[in-house]
């Protein structure tokens, strides 16, 4: 499947989202005074990793659009989108 401009814009939110995640969750952490232990930071990135490899199948699924190749036979009862007229109405 060949990805379209949203699906690669897609791709470059989940990417950088998980490089912003990693520089500044622990930076809040710190300014907010908390300590961060590293077991707690891997756990955090694993988790921010997990999610967007969750949740980015299913939003380029989702922004996928299939095309209708010019030769492609339309289903009866369906309307054409040059004419906005069903198959039915042209042969009448």
């Amino acid at each position: 499947m060949k990805l379209s401009k949203d699906q690669k814009q897609f791709i470059r939110m989940a990417v950088i989202y998980i490089a912003m995640y990693i520089i500044l969750y622990p930076l809040m952490q710190w300014i907010m005074g908390k300590g961060l232990s590293w077991d707690s930071y891997w756990q955090a990135v694993i988790i921010a990793v997990v999610v967007v490899a969750v949740l980015l199948p299913i939003y380029l699924l989702g922004s996928h659009v299939p095309t209708r190749t010019p030769d492609a036979e339309l289903p009866p009862g369906t309307s054409d989108d040059k004419t906005g007229k069903s198959e039915e109405g042209q042969k009448e």
